[in-house]
């Protein structure tokens, strides 16, 4: 598959920096850049460039249906929603025109990476992963073209217990980097774009890689997953069900926006949104 990185939880409408000291040889090669030299990405694709939010979602669909076409490959976007209104705009644009990506992966505005700056890590994005995949998954749903999208979810899925709300509330699948990333060593000390990582995993400087013991390490991760695989197929199998995208909203009891215990209820379990249908993409 193919898949746009519109935005990322940890950064939204951030563009991405790769500082020269990290661009080696093979990198350089890579990038058709110098050796040595810093990259930065802008924030949005020069392909999206539009005046209004209605443009850049036709820019999108007619971007996804020419790499499908180049590619003969599925096209699927990952973003992290800023404003909820983008979501009715793309999910009517898809109705309306039966073109879109094939997948949707969604951050939430609690992603992370070391190499983003804490105003952004802390307060830009529109909530949590999940609460933005249930729109999404409402959104689609009510538009009756749910069958044609694959919706995954990352950002803080790191448990099985939260993996099991992921699912109940529309995941087909989750990522997670966060719970691999510690298994395999990493001690959060926010210092990835430096190249100076302490644990050696962000790094390419030879000294402090040697602190990433692959045969140790590869075996934490294995562990991890496998146990992580485990743990998911117990708590599907006490909620009565084979495969954890059978749970629903109903076999789960949450807290609510008023830090009270509460059943999901309809169409905004959190009490934090609206569920506005857009009958007509604007001209």
């Amino acid at each position: 598959m193919i898949q746009i990185k519109l935005s990322q939880g940890a950064k939204p409408g951030m563009g991405g920096y790769l500082p020269g000291e990290k661009v080696t040889e093979e990198i350089a090669e890579i990038r058709k850049i110098p050796v040595g030299k810093s990259i930065q990405s802008p924030p949005q694709h020069y392909e999206l460039w539009a005046k209004t939010p209605e443009e850049g979602i036709r820019k999108l669909l007619e971007w996804i249906k020419r790499l499908r076409k180049l590619t003969e490959l599925p096209v699927g976007i990952k973003l992290c929603v800023g404003r909820l209104e983008e979501v009715d705009l793309l999910v009517t644009a898809m109705a309306q025109t039966g073109e879109g990506p094939d997948a949707i992966q969604i951050d939430g505005a609690d992603g992370g990476t070391g190499a983003a700056a804490n105003l952004f890590l802390n307060y830009v994005g529109f909530g949590g992963a999940i609460e933005t995949l249930f729109y999404f998954h409402r959104q689609l749903q009510r538009h009756r073209i749910r069958d044609r999208v694959v919706l995954s979810l990352s950002g803080r899925i790191f448990t099985p217990a939260h993996a099991a709300v992921a699912f109940a509330f529309g995941a087909d699948y989750i990522d997670s980097a966060r719970g691999p990333m510690l298994a395999l060593g990493c001690i959060q000390s926010l210092k990835c774009h430096t190249n100076q990582c302490p644990t050696g995993i962000t790094t390419n400087n030879p000294w402090r890689m040697r602190g990433l013991d692959i045969p140790e390490k590869s075996v934490r991760v294995r562990n991890y997953l496998m146990g992580y695989h485990q743990d998911m197929m117990e708590i599907t199998r006490a909620m009565g069900h084979t495969d954890p995208r059978d749970i629903t909203p109903d076999d789960l009891r949450m807290f609510n926006f008023r830090s009270l215990f509460a059943f999901p209820d309809g169409d905004d379990p959190w009490g934090v949104f609206p569920l506005p249908v857009v009958e007509k993409l604007p001209q």
